[in-house]
């Protein structure tokens, strides 16, 4: 059972610069969104540090992907370690904590037979669509936290109006990456890989599958059942002008900040 890409998208938002990123192989595809700096340590020694990392994690999954078969999992995490000895040599790297490199949430599939071999780490996103339902794969503790951190930022906005959150604000979620109070991400020494989940669903010829960065989430939040639009290669151009609309409306925003009014965002449509 082959896997056939029927679309796919990549857009930057309104940051510096476009810290998403997919990609695919014949049998593998995945969807990466790096979190934004906000030490700004510079510690890699690179412009925008968090757009390299991502696109050289990209690279490198291309690469492994395509020259072996690999299990999801352990192609992610070959690719991760490779990079890092790369990096390793950098003076002083690991006396930096991983909370304040380069972080990043995965999610990725492999497809062999009827089987699809799938990896969450953090809030990208897996949904598939099986005998007319629409099944998510997505991690719930990364919601959970997420929810208490969209309070914090609405708090501030109630209290300080329009002005911009401070940094301290955002570096003092950074430091729960990882922690039993704290959400599950990626970090550069692929510690942060254990935390994802993994397993395996079994497919039919014809399922569809769509993977997606958190760009999107605040759209499907708003707008119950509109993902199953997503599986529709006629109508998802539309739902994504739709979505765009919907983020860049200013009332809306207000009643719901974000840490950007319009993230980076990444997405692909896939049929087996």
């Amino acid at each position: 059972m082959n896997m056939k890409v029927l679309y796919s998208f990549n857009q930057k938002g309104d940051g510096i610069a476009n810290e998403d990123i997919c990609g695919f192989t014949k049998d593998a595809a995945w969807v990466i969104d790096g979190a934004t700096d906000v030490f700004n340590l510079n510690a890699l020694g690179k412009n925008n540090e968090v757009n390299w990392y991502v696109n050289e994690l990209h690279k490198l999954l291309y690469r492994n992907f395509t020259s072996e078969k690999i299990k999801i999992v352990d192609g992610i995490q070959k690719s991760v370690k490779e990079l890092y000895l790369r990096l390793k040599s950098i003076p002083n790297l690991s006396e930096v904590p991983t909370y304040k490199l380069p972080t990043y949430t995965i999610a990725a599939i492999g497809i062999g037979n009827n089987i699809m071999d799938y990896y969450v780490l953090g809030d990208s996103s897996i949904a598939y669509l099986h005998d007319k339902e629409v099944h998510l794969l997505t991690d719930t503790r990364v919601s959970k936290f997420s929810i208490i951190n969209r309070q914090k930022l609405k708090d501030f906005r109630i209290n300080y109006d329009d002005m911009v959150p401070p940094l301290s604000l955002f570096q003092e979620t950074r430091m729960k990456a990882n922690a039993k109070d704290g959400y599950p991400i990626g970090t550069i020494d692929g510690e942060g890989l254990s935390f994802g989940i993994s397993g395996t669903i079994y497919l039919s010829k014809g399922d569809k599958i769509l993977l997606y960065t958190d760009g999107f989430k605040d759209y499907f939040k708003k707008n119950e059942g509109v993902i199953k639009k997503f599986f529709t290669e006629n109508a998802i151009k539309e739902e994504i002008a739709k979505m765009y609309e919907f983020l860049k409306n200013p009332e809306e925003y207000k009643k719901n900040p974000r840490p950007k009014m319009i993230d980076d965002a990444s997405l692909l449509l896939i049929s087996i």
